[in-house]
């Protein structure tokens, strides 16, 4: 222990100091534990998210298999399409006697067009297949009376 007044003041002082600096520590401790648990909590997120992405990746390969496979696919049906474009165009200029349904199709594919001077019955004939079929019924039913 100090003797004398000023040893006593100055033990005291760094007892005082001794205090503050260990508050001050304290706090900075308390501050610390704060954010290691904020940290370790982002890191358990992290994992679990890295966890779904791992189980996910058999996942995200089969859904790639597919799509390529969709792909290959779509590549063969435009390769049909365009063949069946062209033969539909040719038997249209040829204007070959086709059955009623043929005939349909075609207009459903968008070969025949009305004219710009025929009546509303004709022209509403060539907005799709069935109003097509039903009128070459009709047409075929006049013929057999006729």
């Amino acid at each position: 222990m100090a003797r004398g007044k000023h040893a006593q003041r100055a033990e005291n002082r760094n007892w005082k100091a001794l205090e503050d600096e260990v508050s001050r520590l304290r706090e900075d401790l308390i501050q610390k534990k704060k954010a290691l648990q904020c940290a370790q909590k982002e890191v358990l997120r992290l994992r679990s998210i890295e966890k779904l992405f791992d189980e996910s990746a058999d996942v995200i390969a089969e859904l790639e298999r597919t799509r390529k496979e969709l792909d290959d696919c779509q590549g063969r049906e435009l390769v049909y399409v365009e063949r069946l474009n062209r033969w539909a165009k040719a038997m249209a200029a040829n204007e070959l006697t086709l059955p009623k349904d043929i005939w349909a199709d075609l207009t459903e594919l968008g070969y025949f067009e009305s004219l710009e001077g025929e009546n509303r019955w004709s022209r509403r004939a060539f907005q799709s297949g069935g109003k097509m079929r039903n009128r070459l019924n009709r047409a075929m039913a006049q013929e057999g009376m006729n």
